[in-house]
């Protein structure tokens, strides 16, 4: 049995997030559907219920604070042999759905940690989606463009990534090898860095691809699951065996998430993380996108309205 963890937070326009998400879960085969059980952990209420059909699933409501995510993973703790956490903001196809539920079982093998979809913008994936979806080079080519702008910050989350500007400002072509060989050797745990994190032209440009492309990206594909060694992943969304969720918790805290405890334990343990080749899905954005006003002048100056709108264009192409 798969527990999927559906963490809703305060965003504002929530419900419309929960549309796309529950549209592609209810479109799961049905013989799926009875392998799974969601548990839905919300700050705000909502007739979440509604939305599902033939999906069994559970309510549970959360102080509306400003963070209350390990909270919400103590629920998560308790879920089946599988556990999948799941983002408000990520949005997966329910063919890459199907064929996670009939994969499962690779995490079986102890060497295996993590099992994750190909979301357009996330950490390491981010590169092997616009390499596999994108097929319009010059779109590719400005995406890239837009990397070899983006001078890279000292001093973000109190890290330094300026000897990424390698990589980015003091190069003439974008090589993602080259630039995650130079994550691994920053004298940070902060490795999930990435040009798209705080790059708002690359994030709009991608964004834009996408919407023009939806009916694509949803479509079955030939999908296979692969081995990365990146050095980091953002965890927005992954499947794990519940009880290796529990381990990676020993990692101690570090913050107020779990996402350095994974990386760390991958690390430490010689773990492999997988991913589902062509299994693509979306992250919105960075809340680094949010806004401006910072000293490094990252992101957008209303990166939320902007998100929304990425939201709504999708909810227009659903079918």
């Amino acid at each position: 049995m798969i527990t999927i963890n559906y963490l809703s937070h305060n965003r504002r326009d929530f419900g419309k997030y929960w549309s796309i998400t529950s549209h592609f879960l209810n479109k799961i085969k049905p013989e799926n559907k009875e392998k799974i059980f969601l548990n839905i952990l919300a700050t705000k209420e909502h007739d979440w219920s509604s939305h599902l059909d033939g999906i069994n699933h559970q309510v549970h409501q959360f102080p509306d604070v400003e963070l209350n995510y390990m909270q919400k993973v103590n629920v998560c703790l308790q879920s089946d042999k599988y556990a999948v956490k799941l983002d408000e903001d990520c949005f997966i196809p329910n063919h890459v759905w199907d064929y996670i539920i009939e994969n499962i079982d690779v995490l079986d093998d102890e060497d295996n940690f993590v099992l994750t979809p190909m979301l357009s913008n996330g950490i390491p994936h981010t590169d092997r989606f616009v390499e596999s979806f994108i097929r319009d080079p010059s779109v590719r080519e400005a995406i890239h463009n837009a990397y070899l702008k983006q001078e890279m910050p000292r001093g973000l989350w109190g890290a330094d990534y300026s000897p990424l500007n390698e990589y980015t400002i003091n190069s003439q072509v974008w090589n993602s090898k080259l630039f995650f060989d130079g994550v691994s050797n920053l004298n940070t745990y902060l490795k999930g860095i990435h040009p798209i994190r705080i790059c708002a032209d690359a994030q709009v440009l991608l964004n834009d691809y996408i919407v023009e492309n939806f009916d694509r990206l949803v479509e079955k594909h030939n999908y296979s699951i692969k081995k990365f060694t990146e050095p980091y992943y953002t965890t927005s969304t992954f499947i794990i065996k519940t009880e290796d969720w529990w381990k990676l918790l020993d990692m101690g805290q570090y913050d107020s998430f779990d996402e350095i405890q994974m990386n760390l334990y991958r690390e430490k343990y010689n773990k492999n993380f997988l991913y589902v080749e062509n299994g693509f899905g979306i992250h919105t954005i960075y809340n680094t996108i949010y806004g401006n006003k910072n000293i490094w002048n990252i992101g957008m100056e209303d990166g939320y309205t902007y998100e929304v709108e990425f939201v709504e264009s999708i909810l227009g192409k659903l079918k």
